[in-house]
């Protein structure tokens, strides 16, 4: 048996309990990978779909001014197209495995209903939040897409120093 001394106190504690503590650190972590490979799923969705594929036919609830700003695109380079729709469903496929994984992990970990439903709860409001401050805050509201341009700047003005 292990102690530890807190305020005077002798406090026992085994290795049974640093490894319960230890185990669900590792699981809370799993579900936040699993949260980071959904937000990259949805930023390739959104980078094929309007940068490389930029079909109308995916943009067909947008409002009507906004398709008619819109235009046909040419391809600004061969197989831009291509590139677009292998991307989607790359990202698909990373949305998927994010749900695969973490169902087949909560399974084989002994999950109960409600402790799978909170897995996925969290998952998905965290890409949600994801959604709201990346794509709609910054993108949208701030800075447009010159925010990578306007941060390689940052970083470049950084290692010159």
């Amino acid at each position: 048996m292990h102690f530890i001394y807190y305020n005077g106190l002798r406090i026992e504690m085994n290795l049974v309990y640093y490894y319960a503590i230890l185990e669900e650190f590792f699981i809370m972590i799993i579900s936040f990978l699993l949260a980071i490979m959904m937000m990259v799923g949805l930023f390739l969705l959104l980078w094929a779909g309007v940068g490389l594929i930029q079909n109308k036919r995916f943009f067909s609830t947008a409002p009507i001014e906004v398709l008619e700003v819109l235009g046909d695109k040419k391809e600004r380079f061969k197989g831009q197209h291509v590139l677009g729709y292998i991307l989607g469903v790359i990202a698909i496929l990373l949305m998927l495995g994010s749900i695969v994984i973490g169902a087949v992990n909560g399974i084989r970990n002994g999950f109960t209903l409600n402790q799978l439903f909170l897995r996925f709860l969290i998952i998905f409001l965290l890409t949600k939040a994801f959604d709201i401050i990346f794509f709609d805050w910054i993108l949208l509201c701030n800075r447009g897409f010159g925010f990578f341009r306007a941060l390689l700047f940052r970083i470049v003005e950084c290692a010159e120093y």
